[in-house]
């Protein structure tokens, strides 16, 4: 639980990951994306160890749609949006948060849409902001910036849609004849 073997300890599966496709593989089967998250979450306030979360999780999901998939569902979202919230102030987090979350879009259409929804512009924006002269944060924060307004023109084509398609469906009610109780009036036989 020491977090300086933890960092160590992450850095060498990252690395392993990095190398090549096999490697990959065998480290996701082994559980180190979950290993990672849990690291991940029991060690927020250690911005040395989620410089190595950011960066492993950012090898794992690497052209890797079965493990983006499984890192949305384990929460990787809410971790990076608490992750950069918390440590604002550190670039190498920043950067690597920004890295691994373009990983995590590119390709994937549904990703790109869940970050703009969960409020990533306003926190990419802020990453760039705070740390203007930072290579990785500046490089990483554009990559991700492309993706994330690749999906706001899709959630904005979605909404759209949805609005001509309620339009119709308003316009088509106003159309149909409305129908109205009729009474039926029998004459009572005396």
């Amino acid at each position: 639980n020491n977090p300086d073997v933890l960092c160590r300890a992450i850095s060498v599966l990252r690395s392993l990951a990095c190398d090549s496709n096999d490697n990959q593989k065998t480290v996701l089967a082994a559980g180190a994306l979950e290993k990672v998250m849990t690291v991940a979450a029991s060690h927020k306030k250690r911005s040395t160890v989620q410089q190595q979360v950011a960066g492993a999780i950012g090898n794992f999901i690497y052209k890797n749609m079965d493990t983006k998939n499984k890192a949305i569902s384990s929460g990787v979202v809410d971790l990076f949006k608490s992750t950069m919230a918390m440590h604002s102030g550190d670039a190498a987090v920043q950067g690597l948060a920004c890295w691994a979350l373009t990983n995590l879009a590119t390709g994937h259409t549904e990703a790109q849409k869940l970050l703009v929804r969960a409020g990533f512009a306003e926190t990419v924006f802020a990453a760039k902001a705070n740390h203007i002269h930072d290579g990785l944060v500046g490089t990483a924060s554009s990559a991700l910036m492309v993706q994330l307004e690749a999906a706001e023109q899709l959630l904005d084509e979605e909404s759209d849609e949805e609005e001509q398609e309620e339009g119709a469906f308003q316009a088509e009610d106003r159309k149909r004849p409305t129908l109205q109780r009729v009474s039926v009036f029998t004459p009572s036989q005396t």
